[in-house]
């Protein structure tokens, strides 16, 4: 059986689709642009199980080399409120594209896979660059804190 959705309820779900990923990217920018304070136990959404095993210097230093990406981070946020407009526009023109949304999806994946990757690649250098015994140290930290279970969300 195929389900057919009316033209108004898939609008709907394309733009919270769309929010959806744009809010995502916002966070990841967010925590990496500014410095929140911290409560025991939170963790960061960029580095997740890592962000609490790293030292609050590691952390700075990781945090310090991502704001120095300012520029590209900036350009990226640009482009994601360029294509909210371009979507809203696609959202209003019949007949419907599909294909258009797409593309624009299809970038937006980039772009996140991009921050991830540029965050994953901050931590393996901040890694390579600690002592054996820092890592061991490191690698204890990450073992306890999966041993942990996670805190209460947030309200």
């Amino acid at each position: 059986m195929i389900l057919r959705l009316h033209s108004r309820t898939l609008r709907i779900a394309l733009a919270v689709s769309v929010a959806l990923n744009l809010a995502v990217a916002g966070i990841v920018a967010g925590a990496v642009l500014r410095d929140p304070p911290r409560r025991d136990g939170e963790r960061s959404f960029v580095f997740g199980p890592f962000d609490a095993a790293l030292s609050v210097d590691d952390r700075r230093a990781i945090r310090n080399a991502f704001r120095a990406q300012k520029p590209e981070l900036r350009t990226a946020m640009t482009d994601m409120q360029k294509e909210m407009e371009q979507i809203s526009a696609i959202l209003r023109t019949e007949p419907y594209d599909a294909a258009a949304i797409d593309k624009i999806f299809a970038r937006q994946q980039a772009r996140g896979a991009w921050i991830m990757g540029q965050g994953q690649r901050l931590l393996s250098e901040r890694l390579a660059a600690m002592t054996p015994e820092e890592r061991a140290d490191f690698a204890d930290r990450l073992e306890a804190g999966r041993k942990q279970p996670a805190p209460p969300p947030r309200r």
